[in-house]
């Protein structure tokens, strides 16, 4: 279980096998346990290599949530968005890296959905390092106009559909994400309207299921994230449930008659909750009790950048 222990400072360092001293610095949280090193990106920043190569490393990379989808008049409920997408080195997969300084990019969470027509939340941000790319998961939709589907962004998960009692499609997920879930009602204006979940990252974590729930009276649920049983993970954005810590959960949707759960791994709840902070979760749709109630979606969580490798 990842509890916070002895915490390392930024840099690491020894002797490489072939006698010249091996030093590696970056990151915004480090954790030395175990005979490794866990550097914790939550904002973007240098790995730096010098005196030989690091080997055996290992890597977790999430985009930035997608925002949600708002809520207005008359009935309009608002979608949840995707996670970003969850890319990571599984165990016997680790790479060498040689001496260096690599750029690691966090992205930021998308922009919340403004209530009202066709203003749908926005992109997460890509995350990235040496090369490898996690985008950011999709925008949660709303109504515009008729029923407004959700979108993919990339290899992230899709967003939910929005409505306003009509039926509106999920939006598909890329390689590291999953889909997001309908809207549907009774018909619009009629008092009966449920927007999408949006997808998790449970498909990057290991193919499972992370589809978003689909929507009626209550918005669908979000996705869930895949597991990061890390040292430090539950100090650094990611959410419990059981013994498990989850990054990259997706946004619920909104409804006339209920709000959605966010998935596990800090997506936001429908009613306009917002992905938690460097989870890469999607933010959560607007509800709208009453049908003539207007309010923004919740803004996605931001993504991170984990690395791990043998202590130095």
């Amino acid at each position: 279980m990842p509890m916070l222990g002895t915490a390392g400072g930024g840099s690491a360092r020894g002797f490489n096998p072939g006698g010249g001293k091996l030093e590696v610095t970056g990151g915004d949280a480090v954790y030395n346990n175990g005979g490794f090193t866990y550097r914790y990106f939550k904002s973007s920043g240098t790995l730096s290599v010098s005196g030989g190569t690091l080997t055996d490393v290992a890597y977790v990379i999430i985009g930035g949530g997608g925002g949600g989808g708002g809520g207005f008049a008359i009935c309009a409920t608002g979608a949840g968005g995707g996670s970003g997408a969850f890319r990571w080195l599984s165990p016997g997969n680790e790479i060498s890296v040689a001496e260096g300084s690599y750029a690691v990019t966090v992205g930021a969470g998308g922009s919340a959905g403004a209530g009202s027509s066709y203003n749908r939340g926005g992109n997460g941000g890509d995350s990235s390092f040496n090369s490898v790319t996690s985008n950011g998961g999709a925008g949660g939709a709303t109504w515009g106009g008729g029923p407004m589907p959700g979108t993919s962004n990339g290899n992230a998960s899709g967003s939910g559909g929005g409505t306003a009692g009509a039926y509106s499609a999920g939006g598909s997920g890329g390689a590291y994400g999953d889909n997001g879930g309908y809207g549907n009602g009774n018909g619009t204006s009629n008092g009966t309207a449920g927007s999408g979940g949006g997808g998790g990252g449970r498909k990057g974590y290991d193919g499972g299921n992370g589809l978003g729930g689909n929507g009626y009276s209550s918005g669908g649920s979000g996705g869930p994230g895949g597991i990061v049983n890390w040292y430090g993970s539950n100090l650094n954005g990611a959410e419990q449930s059981g013994s498990d810590y989850y990054y990259a959960g997706g946004g619920a949707g909104g409804g006339t008659g209920g709000a959605g759960t966010g998935g596990v791994g800090h997506g936001g709840n429908g009613g306009s909750g917002a992905g938690g902070t460097n989870s890469g979760g999607g933010g959560g749709g607007a509800t709208n009790y009453g049908c003539y109630s207007s309010a923004s979606g919740g803004a996605g969580g931001s993504g991170i950048v984990i690395i791990k490798h043998p202590e130095v």
